[in-house]
């Protein structure tokens, strides 16, 4: 897949965190098997890798928390945190795929907690530190495979 990083819309929603992947795929490349997530925090941002049963459709974004935060906030008080992922067509704007991914009660702790975090940080520093991780080589990252 192309790089995901510019094709990306991320919405926090009351109940979930909306992640729409434009694509210029027609057709689905992530496969039909279920999707899965794991939680990484580098430099107070939370880095949320999704996984595929392609490994290259894997990718991750970073959450800049200060970027949401006239969003709602009650997803926080959920007891699950959820991910809906769509995958859309670009062109024709029909969705390719929608899965949805949890977060473990840990994750979901973690998460709000460096979301928390992130409070009072120069969104400049959290832009950079996301920046930093899209800019390197990705096969270096074992975790993301």
């Amino acid at each position: 897949m192309e790089n995901v990083l510019n094709n990306i819309r991320i919405t926090p929603t009351s109940l979930t965190w909306d992640v729409d992947v434009f694509t210029k795929e027609t057709a689905n490349p992530w496969g039909e098997e279920l999707a899965s997530c794991q939680l990484f925090v580098i430099n107070q941002v939370p880095i949320i890798a999704f996984y595929f049963s392609v490994p290259e459709q894997n990718f991750f974004i970073g959450i800049n928390y200060a970027k949401y935060s006239r969003c709602s906030d009650d997803w926080m008080k959920s007891p699950i945190l959820y991910f809906t992922l769509k995958l859309i067509n670009s062109e024709s704007e029909k969705v390719l795929d929608y899965k949805v991914v949890k977060f473990s009660p840990d994750e979901r702790n973690t998460f709000i907690e460096a979301c928390k975090d992130q409070i009072g940080t120069e969104p400049e520093f959290i832009d950079a530190s996301i920046d930093f991780l899209y800019d390197n080589d990705f096969s270096t990252y074992g975790w993301l495979y």
